[in-house]
This record gives structure tokens, C-alpha cells and sequence, in this order.
């Protein structure tokens, strides 16, 4: 027995919301590794450095602004899905619950790596 929390809202808050590059990557040719770091932290990075070394740094910084934006939209939906369950609404809860894992699917159906997704990105002007 769980006592006053229910399994859902144990489960519920136990789980970090997703904000960022959580795994570990080899970006670009120099195979930077973001795993932790922010876009604001990449655009330091190009700043400190020069080159091909700024220029994949800028690169990172583009692509986790993406990363960020979307984390920030899916655990958005994620909340948005809880707060519906709580209020009843069980049709939302499925459509919003789907929207988000369709945003990080983007990311893990691509085995996380951030080459093949940013591959294609690049041709998309930022």
C-alpha cells in the first residue's frame, strides 16, 4: 500500500523532467561530448576558442537551443497531460501524453545521437 500518494503521482514526481542533452554524444569531427552542457555554455565555448574548435561549438550551441526548446515543450505536454488526468479528462491526457513522446522520439528514435539528427537540420536554415 502506497498511502496518501497514488502510484501515478509517486511515479509522477519521482520523474526529472527532461531539460537537455542527458547522454553522451560524439558531435561533429571533433566528437564533442554535450552531455550536461547548455547552449549557453556551447556559446562560451565558441567564444574561448577559434576556428574549426569555435565553429563546432557554435554548431552544438544550435543544435542544443533545439534540444532545450523541445524538452522544454515535451515536459510542457507532460505536465499539461497530468493536470488533465487529475481534472478527469482522459481523451487529453492520451493526445498530450502522445504529443510529447512524439517530440522526444525525434531524439531517441534516432539512438540520441546528435550527428544524424543535426546532419539533417543543417540543411534548415537556423
Amino acid at each position: 500500500m502506497m498511502g496518501s500518494k497514488t502510484k501515478l503521482q509517486a511515479s509522477t514526481n519521482d520523474m526529472q523532467p527532461w531539460t537537455g542533452c542527458d547522454w553522451e554524444t560524439e558531435f561533429g569531427p571533433l566528437k564533442l561530448n554535450l552531455q550536461g552542457i547548455r547552449s549557453c555554455q556551447a556559446l562560451l565555448a565558441a567564444s574561448a576558442t577559434r576556428g574549426e574548435e569555435a565553429q563546432q561549438w557554435r554548431d552544438a550551441a544550435k543544435w542544443l537551443q533545439k534540444l532545450e526548446a523541445d524538452a522544454r515543450q515535451a515536459s510542457e505536454l507532460r505536465l499539461m497531460a497530468d493536470q488533465a488526468e487529475r481534472a478527469g479528462r482522459s481523451g487529453d491526457v492520451a493526445s498530450l501524453r502522445n504529443a510529447a513522446a512524439s517530440i522526444e522520439q525525434r531524439y531517441l528514435g534516432r539512438n540520441r545521437h546528435p550527428n544524424r539528427i543535426f546532419a539533417a537540420e543543417r540543411q534548415v536554415e537556423f
